[in-house]
């Protein structure tokens, strides 16, 4: 059973991967690489979901303490989504590359659909990740 708290982080970081999606999204179609537009949306999206959850969903802890804490969580989160991004963007370039692309009928969606397939594996270390960091820093 999921606990209480992990469920408002799930909420919190559905509205943050809409923010992320939708730059994520504008990005793409705009001609960015899926790399740099992850690079870009995922980044945005996981300082405002830590910067949600430190203070409305694991208490705070003051400003010092969110300072230090953030730092952990920048240099986490630097790291992830230049894996994650380069994840998506592999995965981009294969799924247009194969007969997946006849499948759907907008070839400009396979980024987007990449973003789809990567995000819940990213959920959840972001909120392993957050979650350990808000309280442990």
């Amino acid at each position: 059973m999921i606990s209480a708290e992990a469920f408002k982080f799930y909420f919190v970081s559905g509205v943050g991967w809409c923010v992320d999606f939708t730059i994520y999204y504008l990005l793409t179609v705009n001609g960015s690489s899926p790399f740099s537009s992850n690079f870009v949306s995922a980044n945005v999206a996981a300082f405002l979901v830590f910067f949600v959850s430190y203070f409305y969903l694991y208490g705070g802890y003051g400003l010092v303490s969110f300072l230090k804490r953030s730092s952990a969580y920048i240099f986490y989160t630097v790291s992830v989504v230049l894996i994650f991004s380069f994840v998506i963007d592999v995965l981009s370039s294969i799924l247009s590359n194969t007969k997946f692309i006849s499948l759907v009928s907008e070839p400009d969606s396979v980024p987007a659909i990449s973003k789809i397939i990567i995000t819940p594996i990213n959920l959840v270390c972001n909120y392993l990740a957050s979650s350990w960091i808000s309280r442990h820093g």
